[in-house]
């Protein structure tokens, strides 16, 4: 997870990558990256630059799989820029990309799945408010691909647990919870047989 500074960065974010394969066996599946780009008074999150692309470029050829932070800290055409410029396969947060209904319709249409955190988007400003009118439940009622996460415990002070319970507070239902557990089943970075079994474990559990 890298933050700004790209350009003076290109050894690191190499040197990322290739720790990234060298203990892909061990375990260490994916990437992924946090820039903040200024321009012009304008926070932009993945840009389109060198030495990014060329890293995600190789990331994805030698099997090393890829999430990009986007829409948190600035608009929907970050989500564009890391989905269909940097080749992500993930989004962290994502929240602002219901700003742009054709970007968030294309996300829908393609499955792109978010990974969102209820506490961290209040805590740092990403999201003014929670509640019914929060992205989160939107995603939710649309069926969009989201999973829920805690983002860095030790830092908000909250566990997962915890950002269950605010979503109950914001009335998200136990099945659209469920919905979302499977949908971070179905977008982890396990092989095939380890999704299978992980899937298999949770629908067996639901249908009790």
């Amino acid at each position: 997870d890298r933050g700004g500074g790209f350009g003076r960065d290109r050894c690191s974010l190499y040197s990322i990558l290739r720790l990234c394969q060298a203990h892909y066996s061990e375990g260490v599946v994916g990437m992924d990256l946090l820039t903040l780009q200024q321009e012009h008074g304008i926070i932009e999150e993945a840009p389109l630059v060198e030495p990014i692309i060329s890293v995600y470029q190789e990331a994805a050829r030698t099997g090393v799989h890829r999430t990009v932070h986007a829409a948190e800290a600035s608009g929907a055409h970050s989500v564009q820029r890391a989905v269909y410029g940097l080749g992500s396969e993930r989004i962290g947060h994502g929240y602002h990309v219901l700003e742009e209904p054709e970007i968030y319709n294309k996300c829908l249409q393609d499955r792109i799945h978010f990974e969102c955190c209820p506490y961290s988007s209040l805590l740092t400003g990403s999201v003014k408010t929670g509640g019914k009118t929060h992205p989160i439940i939107r995603f939710a009622n649309d069926r969009a691909n989201f999973s829920i996460s805690s983002d860095d415990p030790t830092v908000t002070g909250h566990h997962v647990q915890d950002d269950y319970a605010l979503l109950a507070d914001w009335g998200l239902s136990e099945d659209l919870m469920a919905q979302a557990n499977l949908n971070a089943a179905y977008s982890s970075f396990l092989d095939d047989h380890g999704k299978h079994d992980l899937l298999k474990t949770l629908k067996e559990d639901y249908a009790r």
